[in-house]
């Protein structure tokens, strides 16, 4: 994804969470995207939850997806070079 760019096959609306989110899958299954953002990508109300990348205390269905969704966040700066402020606690 290119600042200033004017063409592409999919745009975003929106920043956020779901915003980027739907970019990055867009974006991996092989389509030009553009996210436009008023502001900053990933401020706002998506800077402010209180989400956790987490495996325990899942419902046993739940499990392969956040295992899944772990391994994503580990190589997040590969996918879109930047952290996101991902940090491992223990």
């Amino acid at each position: 994804m290119t600042r200033g760019k004017r063409s592409a096959d999919a745009i975003v609306i929106g920043g956020g969470l779901h915003g980027c989110a739907t970019a990055l899958h867009l974006k991996r299954s092989g389509l030009d995207t553009i996210v436009v953002e008023k502001d900053y990508v990933g401020r706002h109300a998506s800077s402010a939850n209180a989400g956790g990348v987490r495996r325990l205390g899942r419902a046993l269905p739940e499990i392969p997806l956040a295992v899944a969704a772990l391994a994503s966040w580990h190589r997040i700066g590969e996918l879109v070079d930047d952290d996101c402020g991902f940090a491992v606690s223990c």
